[in-house]
């Protein structure tokens, strides 16, 4: 099932944004939902929920929302939803990730794994806990350094790209009374964020959620961001075959960023 698409841009300073980066995988829910897959097979990374409150004439305020594990899925709503969970196309023809006029908000400079591998899906065990975005559009939010020539590998096949989506975002409006809920529970026990914050009612903040799955360090061991991703994984409930996998490479740099892990999607 693909995202529905629009090709009217988001705004980059929405009410709220919610920022996905690192170990984590997105994937059509209907015409009008998301559903956001977080690895947990990756035993040296850590999820982390934060939240970054801007208010006018102020520096931005950092709160920890929740660290690692989760016990229970997230839920993450806007009541009542704008028009529904779309991704930012710039327009209905292909996207050719060699072109250097490509918005670079478009969504489609992510790694979309069921292109690579169509038929395959995340599963509960690996991907718990999930949640279920109802409203927002998701774009492209940070660029992979210029330069570092990202490819993708399979024996003999290569797919080349002048850059990847480093973390994807989405963008909430919340006109009127519109609020966005979010709701988990952390070792047990349930925790709550309600936006706009009643304490910000008077002032006109915006808020951005962070959902980062990375490694504690900013300098983790090397790894194969692709080969994580194939543990979560499945094809008709089978592991993928080692010969069908895709690797991910960078021909002028160690990493993709100063972000070590790639979020990706999964859309037909």
């Amino acid at each position: 099932m693909p995202f529905t698409e629009t090709h009217t841009a988001p705004k980059t300073d929405s009410k709220v944004t919610i920022k996905f980066a690192g170990l984590i995988l997105l994937r059509p829910n209907g015409t009008t939902n998301c559903d956001i897959g977080i690895h947990r097979f990756a035993p040296s990374h850590m999820i982390q929920a934060l939240l970054i409150v801007n208010k006018p004439g102020l520096p931005p305020t950092l709160i920890r929302l929740t660290t690692g594990p989760l016990t229970s899925d997230l839920t993450i709503t806007v009541n009542p939803p704008n028009t529904g969970f779309r991704v930012y196309t710039k327009d209905d023809n292909s996207f050719d990730p060699l072109n250097a006029n490509n918005d670079k908000l478009d969504y489609r400079w992510s790694v979309n794994l069921f292109k690579l591998n169509p038929g395959i899906d995340f599963f509960d065990e690996g991907t718990k806990p999930v949640a279920t975005l109802n409203d927002g559009i998701l774009y492209t939010s940070n660029l992979s350094k210029e330069g570092i020539k990202p490819v993708l590998v399979r024996g003999m096949e290569r797919k080349e790209m002048l850059f990847l989506a480093a973390d994807l975002s989405a963008s909430i409006e919340l006109p009127g009374q519109a609020f966005l809920a979010m709701s988990w529970r952390e070792f047990g026990k349930p925790k709550t964020l309600r936006l706009p914050r009643d304490i910000d009612k008077n002032i006109n903040a915006t808020y951005t959620i962070v959902l980062l799955n990375d490694p504690p360090s900013i300098e983790p061991a090397g790894h194969d961001e692709l080969g994580l991703y194939y543990d979560v994984v499945r094809k008709n409930g089978q592991e993928v075959p080692k010969e069908e996998r895709w690797q991910l490479i960078y021909e002028n740099a160690p990493k993709s960023d100063e972000i070590p892990c790639l979020p990706i999607v999964l859309t037909s």
